[in-house]
Formats: C-alpha cells, sequence, structure tokens
C-alpha cells in the first residue's frame, strides 16, 4: 500500500511578532519549522497503517527550500520518502490544484 501524507510547515518557536504595513500579514521571526498539528496526526496514522498492513509512506510539502526541514522530521518519524514542491502559492484553491497534480504523480493508494 502507497500512503501520500501531505504536511503544511508552520513555524515553531516565534518571536517578534509585528502586522505588516497593510494590515493583511504578520511578520515575525521563527528559528524552526514544525508539522502542522494536523498533518502530524495523519502522519502518525500512516504509520500506524504501515505497520499494520505493510506499505510505504511519502510525505509531501509545498514551499520553498525552508520547508525541507519538516520533510526531515517526517523521514526521522518513519516515512519513506520526501517530495518538496517548489512552489510559493498564496491562493488556497492554486494550492490544492498544485498538490493534486503531484499527488497524481505518485500514484498513491491512499
Amino acid at each position: 500500500m502507497k500512503i501520500a501524507v501531505c504536511c503544511k510547515a508552520v513555524p515553531g518557536a516565534v518571536s517578534d511578532v509585528e502586522v505588516e504595513a497593510g494590515g493583511m500579514a504578520l511578520r515575525y521571526r521563527s528559528q524552526v519549522q514544525s508539522i502542522n498539528e494536523c498533518d502530524e496526526y495523519g502522519l502518525e496514522a500512516a504509520l500506524a497503517l504501515k505497520r499494520a498492513y505493510g506499505g510505504e509512506i511519502t510525505a509531501l510539502t509545498m514551499g520553498p527550500l525552508t520547508a525541507q526541514d519538516i520533510l526531515h522530521l517526517a523521514l526521522a518519524k518513519g516515512a519513506d520518502k520526501a517530495v518538496r514542491i517548489d512552489a510559493k502559492v498564496q491562493d488556497a484553491r492554486a494550492a490544492s490544484k498544485v498538490l493534486a497534480a503531484a499527488l497524481k504523480t505518485l500514484a498513491c493508494d491512499l
């Protein structure tokens, strides 16, 4: 069984939070990236399925090079492969289309 888990990089320890000039975004300083909590639960569920039934887990993320840190975390937890899509997409609809296209190329069962 081939399982794909989408993982979003979120800031770990955040400091110096400010609202940007337009009031539409936050500026902050963060030294580490971490996996979104809900995505981490998905990764743990995939690992449980792998232990029970065998298979292969691919962790997938989209973002700049700094997002690669969470793929290292996923590999350390037990994922077999990691894929980073080098894109900076702000629109949720566009991001979902990019992720859907990437998932089609992985040919996963779950």
